[in-house]
């Protein structure tokens, strides 16, 4: 194998190149939080995991920290020594049901590849020693792992290609390795990639199915595949770049087609296009004063999308618990917990539509458990298949509405006729499950594995009413079915009132929704760590961020009054047969939605902040039962995708505030963050885009929506005063206006006042409000 002189490098032709050069790397934004050395320092200083990084290998059962990267089509983990553990793509699903996971009704089988390093030796064929160890993340997205090795300054970068224009990405893991001398005198040795062969995949079937697939490394650029040990040889202050990429496929026609295609442009040009597709969805937030969040922000969305995967065929084949890749054998691998798969396809139909139109088709066509088992039966005798995971059961509508707000389109429901079909055919199922004539509420067997308690969990019948609202509104936009669009809306009324009449009710802190209702009026008093369905009814359009009764029920999570409560560790525990541990991470999300002011919601991030880790990853259960303090962590049982969406989406529309409807043509900008000031340009939800600036300084507000789509949308801006204050002054694009001008309102049990204005492309709102009192704050 030849590596690519950096000399040669800029001689090359191909204009994306041209963009991006080697040394430019190293100028591009890098995290200044998510880090991490092997000698333990990082940017990320107020994480636990920073006092206790275990950055080689688990403990037992646990999890190592990993750097992962993903084009949905192929996977791979990286460690903090920038070596590749696994590389992972699907190759088939099938449906499985487990008596002892009761929230996984598909089976994955993986292809599993790895591990892979570069060894560096010198002319005496001893091996170099490798000091200062670092991985850090190229805005915010792509690994990058510096080190010593003797007189040569070396990095080596991984990344999983993104195509431009949304085509197909290619099914390879770009790995290349830099080594610039940086002595006066000559320096000469050789590189072995250590770890070549491909371990033995893990599948159910040992047939010659299996053993039809492929892994291959091969060279990239001007790099060829002659051997797997390559000699250097560099003058002082000369470079090199070794570029490889492991290809994965079914046969050898398909890993040789992909490496052709992987050879097709330089890999700096890929690394571009691949950077170029997050900034585009994306854009740039920035949060002054607290930069932390922006970049937290940009990493939870990359946990939720590095975890959904790909058949060969483009079609989802589910995803994984979170973004990290699974040793071989490691049960994980195997199921799909259809609850966190759909979270993060949720996220996805906001910020990556075209994840979002797969993860639609495979809930309608996955969703349903096939029959009902375990101890839910007990409960529910006889029940349809839909009672089993009720939520899980209606996903499929669930994302189809969220994705119809997010991007309005017709395309996708004319390439998918079908949709509609599949969708009112599991809705009927669930309005004949009702067990009580006159209360429209449905039963419930479980969350995912959990129960879903009482007769009626109050999650589980948001989501029922969320359905019908949503089919509903596609019934009558897209498929001229007005009447039954007036059935299901009427009936999404019933539901919504009884959800208010049963599951609603005065507690310890307060008015407050409950975890569950039974008929008779009592409720199921304590709050799951996994009920967090309940915690995005803003999201859902249910009720307002600002309700009482959604504020004391979250509240009470994270408080002595629910008796899942964890004490020691102020989490709430998961406690099941064969299965618990001190906190589970969903928890700490729904803390957000039980704040009802700034500073208790900058506690609530500041918990998520401190038991984020160094790459910027939640882990399901950061605590066991052995520990005796937050900050004693652990990583099980892997990475968190739920969590991980929920964040990004009560970030996304109740802090930062936008809240977007495509098919409607409006946008909302109503912040209502512990931050004083940030702004978000180029911020895309679904198939809208907009610049959003907030400044909250002395004795004024101000906040600024400009269109940056193709079509006009009524816009509006609501500003949330701080408590005992008098307005004196509103200014709407710098003309100062009346009371009549504006809207006042009460939220958050203080003062809003909302400005509204039809924005064409281009144009902008400014709204400004002044005001005398109340120390700046709010």
């Amino acid at each position: 194998m030849r590596p690519l002189p950096l000399r040669e490098k800029r001689g090359q032709t191909e204009e994306k190149s041209q963009m991006l050069a080697w040394e430019d790397l190293f100028a591009l934004k890098r995290s200044d939080y998510f880090r991490a050395s092997l000698s333990g320092e990082t940017g990320h200083h107020r994480s636990y995991y920073a006092a206790k990084p275990r950055l080689k290998e688990g403990n037992g059962d646990e999890c190592s920290l990993s750097f992962d990267i993903s084009n949905n089509r192929i996977q791979a983990s990286l460690g903090a020594d920038g070596a590749i553990r696994t590389v992972c793509m699907i190759r088939s699903i099938q449906p499985c049901l487990s008596e002892k996971l009761r929230g996984t009704f598909v089976e994955k089988e993986p292809y599993l590849c790895g591990p892979w390093t570069f060894d560096l030796r010198n002319d005496r064929e001893e091996r170099l020693e490798r000091t200062g160890i670092t991985t850090e993340l190229i805005e915010n997205i792509v690994p990058l792992t510096t080190f010593a090795a003797g007189s040569l300054a070396c990095a080596t970068l991984a990344f999983a290609p993104l195509a431009p224009n949304g085509a197909d990405a290619p099914a390879g893991i770009v790995y290349a390795l830099h080594l610039h001398n940086r002595s006066t005198a000559t320096t000469t040795g050789s590189i072995e990639l250590v770890g070549r062969t491909p371990k033995r995949e893990w599948s159910a079937d040992e047939g010659a199915a299996a053993d039809a697939w492929q892994c291959e490394v091969v060279g990239l650029d001007h790099a060829d595949a002659a051997c797997e040990s390559v000699p250097y040889l560099l003058q002082p202050g000369e470079s090199l770049l070794l570029p490889l990429a492991v290809v994965c496929g079914a046969n050898r026609s398909e890993t040789a087609g992909t490496a052709e295609l992987l050879r097709s442009k330089p890999i700096l040009a890929w690394l571009s296009d691949t950077l170029d597709d997050q900034r585009g969805r994306l854009g740039k937030l920035t949060v002054t004063g607290e930069p932390y969040y922006a970049d937290s922000f940009v990493r939870m969305e990359e946990l939720c999308r590095q975890s959904l995967m790909r058949l060969r065929d483009n079609t989802m084949a589910g995803g994984f618990l979170g973004s990290n890749t699974y040793e071989e054998g490691d049960f994980k691998n195997r199921f799909v917990w259809m609850k966190d798969t759909f979270y993060a396809s949720l996220a996805m139909t906001a910020f990556r539509p075209e994840l979002g139109e797969q993860a639609i088709l495979f809930y309608l066509r996955w969703g349903v458990s096939t029959k009902t088992f375990g101890r839910g039966v007990e409960r529910f005798p006889d029940a349809d298949p839909v009672t089993h995971s009720l939520s899980n059961s209606l996903s499929g509508l669930i994302l189809a509405a969220s994705y119809y707000r997010a991007n309005g389109n017709t395309r996708f429901w004319g390439e998918h006729p079908e949709v509609f079909g599949q969708a009112q055919a599991i809705l009927e199922r669930v309005l004949q499950s009702r067990l009580y004539p006159d209360i429209y509420l449905f039963p419930a067997m479980y969350i995912s594995d959990g129960d879903a308690r009482g007769d009626f969990h109050t999650g589980s019948n948001v989501l029922v009413w969320y359905s019908l609202r949503g089919m509903a509104r596609l019934a009558r936009d897209v498929y001229d079915k007005r009447e039954l669009a007036d059935e299901w809306e009427a009936t999404a009324a019933r539901v919504k009132r009884d959800i208010e009449s049963y599951c609603r009710s005065k507690g310890v802190l307060g008015e407050q929704y409950f975890e569950g209702a039974y008929a008779d009026g009592s409720f199921v008093a304590c709050h799951d760590g996994e009920e967090t369905d309940v915690a995005l009814m803003p999201y859902y359009g249910f009720t307002e961020s600002d309700d009482p009764a959604l504020l004391h029920f979250s509240r009470l999570a994270l408080t002595p009054h629910n008796q899942l409560y964890t004490r020691a560790v102020d989490g709430v525990a998961w406690l099941d047969s064969g299965y618990c541990s001190a906190s589970t991470f969903p928890a700490f999300v729904t803390a957000i939605a039980g704040a009802g002011d700034e500073s208790a919601l900058a506690h609530a991030l500041e918990r998520i902040r401190r038991l984020t880790d160094l790459d910027g990853s939640i882990w399901w259960w950061p605590h066991g039962l052995d520990s005796d303090a937050p900050a004693n962590v652990q990583r099980q049982i892997a990475k968190c995708c739920w969590a991980a969406s929920v964040y990004v989406l009560k970030l996304m529309h109740d802090l930062f505030g936008i809240q977007v409807d495509v098919p409607a043509a409006t946008v909302a900008f109503r912040p209502f963050a512990p931050w004083p000031q940030f702004e978000w340009t180029g911020c895309s939800i679904g198939s809208a885009a907009f610049d959003l600036y907030y400044n909250r300084s002395g004795q004024t507000t101000t906040g600024t929506i400009i269109n940056r789509s193709d079509n006009t949308y009524e816009a509006r801006i609501e500003l949330t005063l701080p408590d005992h204050v008098l307005p004196l002054a509103y200014r709407i694009n710098d003309i100062r206006h009346s009371e009549d001008r504006v809207r006042f309102r009460n939220r958050y049990s203080r003062s809003s006042y909302v400005a509204l204005m039809k924005l064409a492309p281009g144009e902008s709102l400014t709204f400004e409000v002044q005001f005398a009192g109340g120390g700046g704050g709010g």
